[in-house]
């Protein structure tokens, strides 16, 4: 029995992360509450029934190219260790089952700021999309978050 998975667009590249950390997809047009002295990637928060939920753009934390902006754009919830942040994404394309045969290892770029969050490559006939390790993800940001506030 395979892994499902959620796909999701960003800077034309197809990425993926496990369904059980996604809690929910949510519209981009949240009022967004700016927090001062964050890093470039913190859009800043959003109380989400009750909850404040800070949000990140994952294109600009990976340093990928702007592409116009999609009329798709979407917050995708996620939790991870009893913390929740969203993701801003391009679009959210569909759920997925992957079984182990369709999975590969990445190739190791150690240049690349970006492998940091790559956990395995999906491979289809057409396409490869990059599953992303959502605890590596949160562990840098929480990591990140604990040297600003000890600087």
């Amino acid at each position: 029995m395979g892994i499902r998975y959620i796909e999701f667009n960003v800077s034309k590249q197809k990425y993926a992360l496990p369904i059980n950390s996604v809690k929910e997809v949510i519209s981009t047009n949240q009022k967004i509450t700016n927090i001062p002295n964050t890093p470039s990637y913190y859009l800043g928060i959003v109380n989400l029934r009750g909850m404040v939920i800070p949000i990140i753009d994952l294109k600009n934390k990976m340093k990928l190219k702007d592409e116009k902006i999609s009329e798709e754009e979407a917050f995708i919830i996620l939790e991870t260790n009893g913390k929740m942040v969203g993701i801003k994404v391009d679009s959210v394309n569909k759920v997925f089952v992957a079984n182990e045969e369709d999975l590969t290892d990445p190739p190791t770029i150690e240049t690349d700021p970006n492998n940091q969050f790559v956990e395995r490559l999906y491979k289809t006939e057409e396409n490869i999309t990059i599953i992303m390790s959502i605890k590596k993800m949160f562990s840098l940001m929480e990591e990140k978050q604990t040297n600003l506030k000890a600087a």
